[in-house]
C-alpha cells in the first residue's frame, strides 16, 4: 500500500508534467476563492448600509403605545376605563422585554411660552409644541444636541424645571432670531405659568424645524388637556424583532393591567418592517447564487 509520502511524491511529479494544467486550476481555485470573499465582503457591506439608512430615515422600528380614553356604545363615545402609562411602567417593561429595545414615555401639548428678550428686554411671546419626556427622547428620535446639555435622569428624578428647545425656537425667543442662538442657553422661559430655564439647544433641523420644548415627564404634572394620557414608545435594535417585541409588550400589558389593558393600542408598521425582512432575505439569497456561479466558474 502507498504510503502518504508516496502519494505526495507522485502528486508533484503529476504537476511538473502538466504546467499549463497546473497553473489554470491554481488560478481557478484563487479566483473561485477571490470571488466568494469578495461578494460575500459586498453582500455584508450592502446589508449593513441598507439597515443603516432604514434606522436612520425611517421609523420602522418604533412601536408606539397609544391609550384610548372613550369607547363606543350604541354610536355615541363615552369615557372609558383606561390604564395611566407612567414612569414605573417603562422600568418594569425595561427589565420584562427578552429583545433589546430602548423605551421612552412622551406626552405632547400645544402651549405658549413667553420669556423677556436677553438683547432688548421686551417681552417675547411663541406658540410651541411641548414634549414632556425622558432623556432618551432625543437619541431615539435622532435628533442631535447643538449647544448646552440635554435632560439627564437627574433631571427625571428631581423633576427640574428644565427645557431643550429646538434651535427654531431659541431664535424666536431673542432678539427676533438676530442674535447669537447660544444666547438663549440659561433663558428664563415661561411655560404654562411656571419658570423653566433653557439648557440645551438642539441642532438646526431640515427645513428649518418647528417649534418644540422638551422638558422632563416628571417636572409640571400635565401640560395642556388634563386628559392626554402619555404615549409609551419603543425602538427595537434589529428590525426583524419588532413583531416579537410587540407581541411582548401586548402580553406584560395585560398581565399587569387585566381587562384595562384592552384600552392600550400597540401599533407597528407591521407590514412595512415584513417587507424589508423578505428584502433583506432576497438579497442574501441572490448574493448566495452569485457566489454559488463564481466558485462553479472559478
Amino acid at each position: 500500500m502507498a504510503t502518504g509520502f508516496d502519494s505526495a511524491g507522485v502528486a508533484l511529479q503529476t504537476l511538473r508534467a502538466n504546467p499549463l494544467n497546473t497553473i489554470l486550476s491554481m488560478i481557478g481555485i484563487v479566483v473561485g476563492i477571490a470571488a466568494l470573499v469578495g461578494i460575500l465582503s459586498f453582500g455584508d457591506g450592502m446589508e449593513q448600509f441598507a439597515r443603516e439608512q432604514i434606522m436612520r430615515n425611517t421609523d420602522f422600528q418604533s412601536i408606539v403605545v397609544s391609550t384610548s380614553t372613550t369607547k363606543q356604545v350604541d354610536g355615541i363615545r363615552v369615557p372609558r376605563d383606561h390604564p395611566a402609562l407612567e414612569l414605573a411602567d417603562v422600568q418594569d417593561l425595561r427589565a420584562a422585554l427578552e429583545a433589546e429595545a430602548e423605551i421612552t414615555l412622551v406626552r405632547r401639548n400645544g402651549v405658549v411660552i413667553t420669556t423677556i428678550d436677553p438683547v432688548t428686554g421686551d417681552t417675547v411671546s411663541a406658540g410651541s409644541v411641548i414634549v414632556q419626556t425622558l432623556p432618551n427622547f432625543t437619541a431615539m428620535g435622532g435628533v442631535e444636541l447643538a449647544h448646552g446639555r440635554g435632560l439627564t435622569d437627574e433631571d427625571i428624578d428631581e423633576a427640574r424645571p428644565v427645557a431643550v428647545v429646538s434651535d427654531t425656537l431659541a431664535r424666536r425667543l431673542i432678539a427676533s432670531g438676530n442674535a447669537d442662538v447660544q444666547q438663549a442657553l440659561g433663558l428664563s422661559i415661561d411655560i404654562s405659568g411656571k419658570a423653566t430655564d433653557v439648557v440645551g439647544i438642539l441642532e438646526p433641523a431640515e427645513g428649518g424645524g418647528g417649534l418644540l420644548a422638551v422638558t422632563p415627564i416628571t417636572s409640571m404634572g400635565h401640560v395642556g388637556s388634563p386628559d392626554s394620557p402619555p404615549t409609551l414608545l419603543a425602538r427595537a435594535e434589529i428590525i426583524e424583532e419588532v413583531p416579537q417585541i410587540a407581541e411582548q409588550m401586548e402580553a406584560w400589558f395585560e398581565t399587569r393591567y387585566g381587562e384595562a389593558a384592552a384600552a392600550l393600542r400597540v401599533q407597528t408598521n407591521a407590514g412595512r418592517v415584513q417587507q424589508v425582512a423578505q428584502g433583506v432575505l432576497l438579497f442574501k439569497i441572490i448574493m448566495g447564487m452569485i457566489v454559488g456561479l463564481s466558485v462553479l466558474v472559478g
